[in-house]
This record gives structure tokens, sequence and C-alpha cells, in this order.
């Protein structure tokens, strides 16, 4: 038994007394070896309930859940709204390769779709087929779209008309289908050139909002979706950098979890670009925005760890073994530019650019001021593979293997999370650039010629 001991997440807070939800669930042709389904629950802190369910021999799954209030249960990433004291059985289709998409065909019992029994069945079809319906939904070329739009929509509203459930849930619905319509005008912006946007095309951000305390129940990739949209349609840009993105949302949507995700926006732009002027200038906000405070700290913690190999800083020294043996310190190299490559061979990226970096070995070989350095991280078990990858390629400078201890210390010295990366440091042992544009940009060079020449 699964307890879900929640404050209210959305509508009325039914009673101090536990309900149970049941959740039957047949999959057709499925056994003990076939994919499970995933149960989640969200609300206005992130994930609530987190379950993945097993089939049995005969592709049976059951799920019993002690709750306090209705709210908006994520089977696979279909909706259902199901109150404290539901019991519900779904029958999935033996075809689900859309995502274990449970859920974008209507409940019309056929092969292809969802068959949904228990006492509120016309609650779960109104979910269902607007899910459906937006699944469905083409976005066609120019003006005809925004008149596809509108046909939608009105579709839509003809189903929600009809529906005499609970209130609740078609709050929800409406939520839910204005969200999707949010995505799929930012989508069709996005694939434009040229072309004019209708008149009321930006209407829906009028009755649409992230701030809505029902988005705090939708999933995790349908929230990021939204409020992605809903920041292009508001700045009236498709295109523009995800940090400007990412501000606008610290600034104008309250909620946790749009901070919690701007957050990780954040996070996942240091661990890619390291502390650029554009990043540093956004974090002060960031701190007084993002209120997962475990995310927070580990945004202090990357910051202070890339401030120690920002630009004029000493570089971490370190010592690492070469392909002929030898062992490679950073320190006996003072004097020169040090150039390095981190990279793996199992890192197509990171082959791509290599071409480029050997290519400006090669011109600078005469050059007793300046030293092109790669780093391969392929742990032990790999290390076969790089010999054959120098041998096949002809690299016999200074190849190095961040493996063990001294990788480890290599890694963690300059912040290594992601590859390739690439590092400069100048001819007094200081960094030049410890998140340096590829070898392929004339920044690169550029970097390199104007270390020289100090």
């Amino acid at each position: 038994m699964k307890s879900l001991l929640s404050s209210v997440v959305i509508g009325t807070f039914l009673s101090q007394s536990l309900y149970a939800v049941d959740i039957h669930i047949v999959k057709k042709n499925a056994n003990a070896a076939s994919a499970g389904v995933q149960v989640m629950v969200y609300g206005q802190k992130g994930t609530l309930f987190s379950q993945q369910l097993k089939f049995n021999e005969k592709g049976e799954t059951d799920l019993h859940i002690t709750a306090t209030n209705s709210t908006v249960y994520w089977i696979g990433n279909t909706p259902f709204y199901l109150a404290a004291n539901e019991a519900i059985s779904l029958e999935f289709p033996e075809q689900s390769s859309k995502s274990g998409v449970i859920g974008i065909a209507s409940v019309s019992g056929d092969g292809n779709s969802i068959t949904v029994t228990g006492n509120n069945k016309e609650q779960q079809s109104l979910l269902l087929n607007i899910q459906r319906s937006w699944a469905a939904f083409d976005r066609q070329s120019g003006n005809d779209f925004y008149a596809s739009l509108q046909q939608q929509e009105s579709s839509i509203a003809a189903m929600l008309k009809k529906f005499a459930g609970e209130k609740d849930a078609l709050k929800f619905c409406r939520v839910y289908s204005q969200a999707m319509s949010v995505t799929n005008r930012a989508a069709w912006i996005r694939k434009q050139e040229g072309v004019s946007v209708p008149a009321g095309f930006y209407d829906i951000l009028k009755t649409s909002s992230p701030n809505d305390t029902l988005t705090n129940v939708f999933d995790r990739l349908l929230l990021s979706n939204y409020i992605n949209a809903y920041t292009e349609l508001s700045i009236r840009s498709a295109k523009t950098n995800e940090l400007v993105k990412t501000k606008y949302q610290l600034e104008h949507f309250n909620s946790y979890r749009v901070s919690e995700i701007a957050g990780h926006n954040i996070l996942y732009y240091l661990t890619k670009q390291g502390l650029d002027e554009k990043v540093s200038s956004l974090l002060p906000l960031a701190k007084s925005k993002i209120q997962n405070p475990e995310l927070l700290q580990q945004i202090v913690d990357k910051e202070a760890g890339l401030l120690k190999i920002s630009k004029n800083t000493e570089a971490p020294s370190f010592e690492l073994p070469g392909a002929d043996g030898q062992i490679f310190r950073l320190s006996d190299y003072k004097g020169k530019v040090v150039a390095i490559d981190v990279w793996a061979t199992w890192c197509s990226a990171c082959i791509k650019e290599q071409p480029d970096f050997l290519a400006l070995r090669e011109e600078f070989k005469t050059n007793n001021n300046i030293v092109f350095v790669t780093v391969s991280i392929d742990d032990e078990r790999n290390e076969i593979k790089w010999r054959d990858y120098l041998h096949k390629k002809n690299m016999n400078g200074i190849e190095l293997l961040a493996n063990g201890e001294k990788g480890k210390n290599f890694m963690k010295g300059f912040s290594i999370v992601g590859i390739p990366r690439y590092i400069i440091i100048d001819k007094e042992g200081k960094v030049v650039e410890s998140y340096g544009p590829k070898p392929s940009e004339p920044a690169y060079r550029k970097l390199i010629e104007t270390s020289l020449i100090k």
C-alpha cells in the first residue's frame, strides 16, 4: 500500500479521513517480461508520488493508494483525474509505440484505444478525448493554421460544455487545453519564416498563465513545454537565447516548479558553457527566486567551483600519464601556452572537432612557446581502444589519459562533467579560458594568437 498524504493539490480538501484510489490496468498480450507503466502525481513542490508498475503473466497490474484528495494521476503520459475514493480499470492496447502513449486514442473500445471502466468513466473519457484531439491536431501552414486552431478550440469548448462531472476536473481540462493551445502556437511560429501572425493570435496569453495553480499538477514535460512556449509568445521571439527565456520566467512566474525548471536550465548552462558574463548577470536573480533549497545549493556550489577556474585565476596543477609512458606535469610547462583538448573515444562531438585541433598543433609545431595537449577521459576498460585510436590517427604528440586518481584530480580541478572541453592556459600558468570555443571557430585561433603575444 502506498500513502499519498499531501496537502490539497487542486480543488477543495475533502476531509481528514483517508480514502483509497484503486487502479487496475490490463495491457493486451502483455506478460511479466513486458515494459511496465509509470504512475506519477505532481503537486506544488514537484513529485508527490511515483511508482513503476510491472505486469504479471496475464498482463495485469494493480495499484492501491491511500489518498486524501482528488487530483490528477499521470499514467504513462496520460492524465486521469481521480477522486480520493475512486476505483478505475484501464485496458491498454497492444500497440503503444507512441510512447507508452497511453492515451492518445479515445475510449471507444476499439483495438487502438484505451478502454476505461469505473464510476467516473465520463470524466476520464473527456480527458482522454481532449488529449487525443490535441495529439491529432495538425499545424497547417500560413493563416490556415489559425483557422484550424480556432476550430480545434471550438471543438474542445463543445466537449467541455457537455461535461457534467466534477468541477475541478473540468477546470483541469480547461487549463490543460489552454496549455496545449499555447504550446501549439509557439511550435507553429518556430517553423515559420516571414509569415504574419493573425490578429488575436496572442490573446491566449490573457486567459492562460503558468501562475495558475492548476499547472502544478502537470507532468514535467508538459509544464516545461508550456512555460517555454508561453515565454516565447510573451517576448514575441521563438529563437531567443535560452538564458533570456529563463530570466523572463524567473521575473514573471512565481511557482516553485517553474523556478525549479529555470534553475535546472541555469545549472545545465553552467555545466555546458561555464561561468560567462551572460549567466553571471542572471545568478543574483536566480538566487532570489529559486525555491528549491537543494537545487539552489547545487547552483551556488557550481558557481564556486567555476570561479576557481575563471579567467586569470591560477590553473589547477595536475599530472597525467601520456601514451609514451611519460608523466606530463603542467608545472613543467610554465613559460609556454598550454592548449588542452579534453575528449574521449566514445564522444562523437569530440572526434568531429579534433581534426581542427590537430591541424593547429601541426601549424604551430615549430613554435616553442606553445604545446597542444589532448586529454582523454576514457576509463581503464577503454585504454586499448584509446591507444588504437591514437595509432590509427597517427597522433604522436602529447596524448594524455585521465583515469585513476590522477584523472579524478584533473577532472575535479577543471570541473569536467561534459566533453568536449577546450582549455587554454597562458605562459604564467593562469587560465585564459576554461570553457573555450571550438577549435573550428575563428575565436579559438584568436585566443591562441593573443596568448602567444603576451
